[in-house]
């Protein structure tokens, strides 16, 4: 009985010890999303089949230029799956205009694009697939394909170079001064 006593306690301290721990972790949690609410953060849902590093270069009031200054980076390991590409934007930094370099890797010959989400001060637009190639306007390394339902974009190199990238319209830098 005694020993039976001895386990109980031990199990209660220690479910208390992890009730504490998971507390912290929540916390935690909540306090990192709490921080990042002044960060303009945009999201990239795409499909990139070989390893390449993307970039996000934005102009703001103050800096209504591109420049290296404002120039993020995300390395990418190519997969078949979609997955998610996040750029955070220095605190209180809201883009007036912004573009997406979609790699560096010649070897990547398209890009399937299928949302794009951004965020700031709790607030969050998304730009569903077939609005993409509405809302951002491609170079002559990156051409949209297909019916336009779609953000599927082919790669190429032209003239012995390689800059893939898509810039957002004045239109849609509008809405989202608008709705964040």
């Amino acid at each position: 009985m005694k020993h039976l006593f001895s386990l109980i306690v031990i199990i209660s301290i220690l479910s208390c010890k992890q009730s504490a721990n998971d507390k912290t972790q929540q916390g935690h949690s909540l306090s990192t999303i709490d921080s990042l609410k002044n960060n303009f953060t945009v999201t990239v849902d795409a499909i990139i089949t070989k390893d390449d590093t993307f970039n996000l270069m934005y102009q703001t009031e103050k800096k209504p230029l591109w420049t290296t200054n404002s120039l993020l980076k995300k390395k990418v390991v190519g997969s078949k799956a979609i997955q998610k590409i996040t750029f955070v934007l220095p605190k209180d930094t809201f883009p007036t205009k912004f573009r997406i370099d979609l790699g560096q890797n010649r070897q990547q010959k398209f890009i399937d694009l299928y949302k794009m989400i951004f965020s700031y001060q709790h607030q969050e637009l998304e730009v569903k697939e077939n609005l993409i190639s509405k809302r951002f306007v491609t170079n002559k390394y990156a051409q949209y394909f297909g019916d336009g339902t779609k953000a599927d974009i082919i790669l190429s190199v032209v003239d012995n170079n390689y800059n893939p990238l898509i810039i957002a319209t004045n239109y849609f830098t509008e809405v989202l001064n608008n709705k964040l």
